[in-house]
């Protein structure tokens, strides 16, 4: 099966067009019948993304370092707010032959039919093609004609600013949930913000933020989760702002802003 593994990813990326019963004809042309449909029990599992994670553990026999992986990504991303917007698909195959993690679509809900918008996945050898420096990275693209037909639509095309308001620096990567949730909140409030992903110096986030022009950055260290508080810096006079709640929050960002616009 090893050697046979880019075909067989080949094969099952197809289930959707061409379903299950030719996915497991093509498949016997690898791999035994028994195996075959292995393989498409494993790929249909269904239901909640931890109730496929427990299917996909009792079919490997065991809990792997990618199922742990993954648990972990849906943590972050139901903490964070946006769970709901979050499906795990094991059919979705494209690409593994050089992906060597996750792999994901985007799909717009109010039209699904138009397909996927965006995809992409983490692949940390695909580099060694152009260089002898080990360099893991994560990729997507964007079907941006797609995309906007999709908006134009839904009505959803507008005017609007890409420059980043606000940096929410990472002050421990197990708060990323956290982090995120707290980004989704100020977006839904109109400020357009920004989480840095990697645990660095302080200075070097500062750095960073000061480089692109984000004029406000957000620390939430163990303190401010333990209180529900919040520590609000303005990154070009350095003043920095202990604020008890959101709404708090919210009130200096809109006031500072305004003060820097």
């Amino acid at each position: 099966i090893r050697e046979a593994g880019p075909d067989i990813l080949r094969i099952v990326d197809k289930l959707q067009k061409i379903g299950s019963s030719e996915v497991i004809s093509q498949l016997q042309e690898y791999v035994t019948g028994t195996q075959a449909q292995d393989i498409i029990t494993f790929i249909t599992a269904d239901g909640t993304p931890e109730e496929i994670l427990d299917t996909l553990r009792r079919l490997c026999g065991r809990e792997t370092d990618e199922l742990t992986r993954l648990r972990q990504l849906i943590s972050y991303a139901q903490t964070a707010g946006f769970g709901g917007c979050l499906a795990l698909n094991p059919s979705i195959t494209r690409g593994l032959d050089y992906y060597t993690g996750v792999v994901f679509e985007t799909f717009l809900k109010d039209l699904p039919g138009i397909g996927s918008v965006c995809s992409g996945g983490r692949y940390n050898d695909l580099a060694s093609l152009y260089t002898k420096q080990q360099l893991p990275g994560v990729g997507s693209s964007i079907g941006l004609d797609r995309l906007m037909a999709a908006l134009d639509e839904l009505g959803l095309q507008r005017r609007r600013s890409s420059s980043v308001e606000i940096m929410i620096f990472c002050m421990d990567e197990k708060h990323m949930g956290s982090y995120q949730q707290t980004a989704s909140r100020l977006r839904s409030s109109g400020f357009h913000t920004e989480v840095y992903l990697t645990k660095r110096k302080m200075q070097q986030q500062f750095s960073y933020a000061e480089k692109r022009m984000v004029p406000l950055g957000l620390m939430i260290g163990e303190a401010e989760l333990n209180t529900g508080s919040y520590t609000l810096r303005d990154l070009s006079t350095r003043d920095q702002w202990e604020l008890g709640d959101y709404p708090s929050l919210e009130a200096k960002c809109t006031e500072l802003l305004k003060r820097s616009s």
